[in-house]
């Protein structure tokens, strides 16, 4: 296709998948939403979605993080169903699209084993496809250029939502950041120390959650995980926020039936600061930035997916969500 046709092509195809989330989004709202008119939850959630800065940022750029979403939403819905081949082809779609869901693969090991090899499957098939196509030399060199990639993109100004950016700009520096001082190994002993804390918080919720937990509970499980994606990608910038769309919804629909204070004021605090315009970040804190900078300005997304993870950790703990739906049962 010439290159104006493909750009207006997958800007139609991205507005449409914007809507088909805001579907799934609203089927997950819609047992506690309050609203007798499914298509109206349906239109104010496309609407908002069209004017969430993550959003437009994949609308502005052509990337991917909008398909992404609807596949690990897809995949949700799926597994609610109990339709565990769908769960796990929708997931494994989604790790071979962008290596980074295949985090999601920890999930299944642990709550849905039996999606677990539909899981494997969708992901070498739709791997090893392309890969016929364009030669397995490719494999070597994307490790290759990943490595360079990462050096040159690790401080880059819209690298908002990455925990190893904002030890980047802090301890590293580059062409767009100054840091504190010069200690690579210092930098990358801090991040593996926060990823450890952040897997073990995310096991230790996830194994605890009862076999007999509401679906709340488990969306909220759910949650956890799938909003350390843009935390753990090295390269996370504006656009992988959309990921934390499906984490934003079933958290708040848990805390709907948490007396507790915290957990809400985390998810508010959350929504407000990935909600932050990019450009906004970029006038307050212009390249090069500094330190301080790096961990008070540019860094706020970050903060933000950081109180989201904590509340749904927060609600995937509560135990009254299932003693509620016990009575209800009842």
């Amino acid at each position: 296709m010439p290159f104006k046709a493909a750009v207006l092509t997958w800007f139609g195809i991205s507005i449409a998948l914007v809507f088909v989330l805001a579907v799934l989004l609203a089927k997950s709202l819609s047992r506690d939403a309050g609203t007798r008119d499914p298509a109206a939850l349906v239109f104010w959630l496309f609407a908002g979605l069209m004017m969430w800065p993550p959003v437009l940022y994949n609308l502005e750029k052509g990337q991917w993080s909008i398909p992404l979403a609807v596949m690990i939403a897809a995949g949700w819905h799926a597994l609610l169903r109990g339709r565990m081949a769908a769960t796990g082809a929708w997931i494994g779609v989604a790790a071979s699209t962008k290596i980074f869901p295949v985090l999601l693969g920890g999930y299944l090991l642990l709550r849905a084993r039996r999606s677990l090899v539909w899981f494997l499957a969708a992901s070498l098939v739709t791997t090893g496809i392309p890969l016929l196509v364009i030669g397995f030399e490719s494999v070597p060199a994307l490790l290759r250029n990943s490595r360079l990639n990462m050096e040159h993109w690790q401080v880059f100004p819209s690298v908002m939502f990455s925990l190893h950016g904002v030890f980047a700009r802090l301890l590293i520096g580059g062409e767009w950041a100054r840091p504190l001082f010069h200690a690579p190994l210092l930098a990358r002993i801090l991040e593996t120390i926060a990823v450890i804390i952040l897997a073990s918080i995310t096991l230790r919720t996830t194994v605890k959650a009862r076999p007999d937990a509401s679906v709340e509970q488990r969306g909220a499980v759910f949650a956890a995980w799938v909003g350390l994606l843009p935390i753990l990608n090295p390269q996370s910038m504006g656009h992988n926020g959309l990921l934390l769309a499906l984490p934003f919804v079933l958290t708040g629909r848990a805390l709907a039936r948490d007396s507790r204070t915290w957990p809400k004021v985390c998810w508010a605090l959350a929504l407000g600061l990935v909600s932050i315009p990019r450009q906004t970040l970029q006038r307050l804190a212009p390249a090069p930035s500094g330190p301080l900078d790096a961990v008070a300005v540019l860094s706020l997304p970050l903060w933000g997916g950081l109180l989201s993870f904590a509340a749904a950790v927060g609600a995937a703990g509560s135990a009254e969500p299932v003693a509620v739906e016990k009575v209800h049962k009842c």
